[in-house]
């Protein structure tokens, strides 16, 4: 079996496949090649392109070109299978036999301990890649890193964690001049399936008996797309009720600020005498 670091200048390796870009680019990034910029080998999609032919990578250089003026330069061109232990498409059907409950978008939690957390303490992340590579893995995007994942370490999230069984909110209510009036805003920001959401509701500051409904109302605001202020996900480690009451003072803020719009008041007319 050939290796990708024993090439010489003069020898390239020609990708046929997506699934061959990805498979060579995993193998450029273990034996520690990098792009001549420095950079690894990363986003494969973005050098495969069927339409323009198929390219071919120079490991010695960290450079790349289309197979044909490599061809045509008088390069040796070796084919990907020769240094794959077995073919993209073979390993992805062994993947995908093994799993196949993983999409675009899905969101899924860590199951064994790795990356410094736990399925019990996990944020969920968002899977990236329509496939697992060929050597199994997926790319999960966390709050603040992407993470390449084993298909076998991790799980669907299911919404309801231990850390999610007791709601975390956090509610405030704050006497502001809207449009010249002043309203009782209540803003209530909470994390619903690992995502932190907020909304708002409006009363006037005679109506003190109704602070339940306040919070319902803008709960109900915060869990609908259309209404929601805030959309970001919880992070691993983080203090999740200080983040949820700063998020609240900061909503209070810009809706004093008139960054945030309150919809449903009315300005006092001007009388003209």
């Amino acid at each position: 079996m050939k290796k990708v670091t024993d090439l010489t200048e003069t020898e390239v390796i020609v990708c046929r496949s997506l699934e061959e870009t990805r498979a060579i680019f995993e193998l450029f990034n273990k034996a520690g090649l990098t792009w001549a910029h420095g950079s690894k080998y990363e986003r494969p999609e973005s050098y495969f392109n069927t339409s323009t032919g198929t390219w071919a990578f120079r490991p010695a250089t960290g450079s790349h070109s289309g197979t044909e003026w490599y061809l045509a330069e008088g390069f040796t061109l070796h084919e990907a299978k020769e240094f794959l232990t077995q073919s993209p498409v073979q390993a992805l059907k062994t993947v995908n036999e093994m799993k196949t409950d993983f999409k675009f978008g899905d969101k899924v939690v860590i199951t064994s301990v790795q990356k410094g957390s736990t399925q019990k303490d996990a944020a969920y992340g968002v899977i990236t890649n329509e496939l697992p590579n060929s050597l199994g893995e997926i790319t999960v995007r966390f709050p603040h890193n992407y993470y390449v994942l084993n298909v076998a370490d991790i799980a669907p999230y299911g919404g309801n964690t231990n850390t999610d069984a007791k709601e975390l909110k956090a509610a405030l209510t704050k006497t502001i001049s809207v449009k010249g009036v002043e309203r009782e805003v209540t803003v209530v920001v909470l994390i619903n399936n690992g995502e932190v959401r907020s909304g708002y509701s409006v009363r006037i500051p005679e109506d003190k008996h109704n602070k339940e409904l306040a919070e319902k109302i803008a709960k109900g605001r915060a869990l609908n797309d259309k209404t929601n202020l805030t959309t970001m996900l919880v992070g691993l480690g983080m203090d999740k009720k200080f983040i949820l009451y700063a998020i609240a003072e900061d909503l209070l803020r810009k809706v004093s600020e008139g960054k945030i719009e309150i919809k449903g008041v009315k300005a006092p007319k001007v009388v003209k005498e």
